[in-house]
């Protein structure tokens, strides 16, 4: 739950610039509300990520420690200048396929039993599903992210493009 709110939250404080342009975002991020400061914000991330590193470390030991420290960084920096993932064509869908996707499943699957192979299959389906939700979100944002100058992937290679890599990645997912 720390490692899930310490992403969403580290986002919201650099997504303020897209977030004010659209009225469903805008109610999720309380900085660009105007609720708390970005530096609060910067604050409340930072807690939540040491504290879900702290308790990682003392409860499961160092490979897991390791795994969440991965999902941390990409977390982080997916979201985080100067890296930004986010905003790097290809890069942003594929770091959200391990941050939110695999690597975020072998950490549940580790902390409970052992990776089995069935297992690497499944965080493949779940890597995959997870770039389907990225592109997926990143068509309805790309209004308001060509606006706002983030270049993703689907403002690198257009809308149309996109819907048509979206019906594909559905495909080979289905």
């Amino acid at each position: 739950t720390l490692y899930l709110a310490f992403t969403f939250s580290i986002n919201n404080c650099f997504d303020i610039e897209c977030d004010t342009q659209q009225r469903e975002k805008l109610k999720k991020n309380p900085i660009a509300a105007g609720y708390i400061s970005i530096k609060e914000g910067l604050i409340l991330s930072s807690c939540m990520a040491f504290t879900g590193l702290t308790l990682t470390y003392l409860w499961f030991g160092s490979v897991r420690f390791l795994l969440y420290s991965t999902l941390i960084f990409l977390g982080g920096a997916y979201s985080i200048p100067p890296l930004r993932f986010k905003s790097v064509p290809l890069m942003d869908l594929f770091s959200h396929s391990l941050f939110f996707g695999a690597l975020l499943y072998f950490y549940g699957v580790l902390t409970t039993g052992n990776l089995s192979f069935q297992a690497i299959l499944i965080g493949v389906s779940i890597s995959l599903y997870s770039i389907i939700l990225e592109l997926r979100n990143h068509i309805e944002d790309f209004q308001a992210d060509s606006t706002s100058n983030t270049r993703t992937t689907v403002c690198w290679i257009g809308y149309t493009k996109s819907e048509r890599l979206l019906k594909s990645f559905l495909l080979a997912h289905w």
